[in-house]
């Protein structure tokens, strides 16, 4: 959801007159198929403190020297998989029809995802590494209010690509 689009409507409201930044407002009434605009007096939605993606995940390393036949200890080329499986805990800053903001973290939902990367090894220790990663997230409980029994709802995928330097070490041999 993008703050200040305009968006179909359907449904009814019921609150009455309410102030918000000294202006009056009244949404009340059914809604089928209707324009509004998601402004602040109306409706501010966001994430401020980001999605908070919380996970634990499983992945697989196989080397693929022997397969490219690629005879030295001084490079390395491995591919990674895996998958991803977590909750989502984002602080949802919001308002709603004169109601209080409402900004505290909660447990929202839950996100899982698929990765898969390509990484090359240089002298035992350094290493380049790319990601993509594939997911969806679903959150069915997502606080708007004070109030717990109201909630908004919302899932999505995703995808991304991470690049990352680094140098590998070893604790245990």
């Amino acid at each position: 959801m993008r703050n200040n689009q305009r968006v179909g409507i359907n449904g009814e409201i019921s609150t009455g007159n309410y102030l918000f930044e000294e202006s009056n407002y009244n949404f009340d009434g059914t809604y089928e198929k209707q324009m509004i605009d998601l402004a602040r007096p109306f409706l501010l939605f966001e994430h401020t403190d980001g999605l908070n993606y919380i996970f634990v995940g499983a992945n697989r390393f196989d080397n693929l020297n022997k397969l490219l036949h690629i005879n030295t200890d001084k490079f390395e080329v491995n591919i990674e998989e895996g998958v991803d499986l977590g909750f989502v805990m984002p602080k949802t800053n919001s308002t709603i029809l004169g109601n209080n903001r409402y900004d505290e973290f909660h447990v929202a939902g839950f996100g899982l995802s698929a990765i898969a990367g390509l990484s090359l090894t240089f002298f035992k220790h350094f290493y380049i590494k790319t990601d993509f990663k594939i997911g969806y997230i679903n959150m069915s409980d997502i606080r708007i209010t004070e109030n717990k029994t109201e909630k908004a709802k919302q899932h999505f995928t995703f995808a991304e690509t991470s690049y990352t330097f680094g140098y590998r070490f070893y604790i245990f041999k």
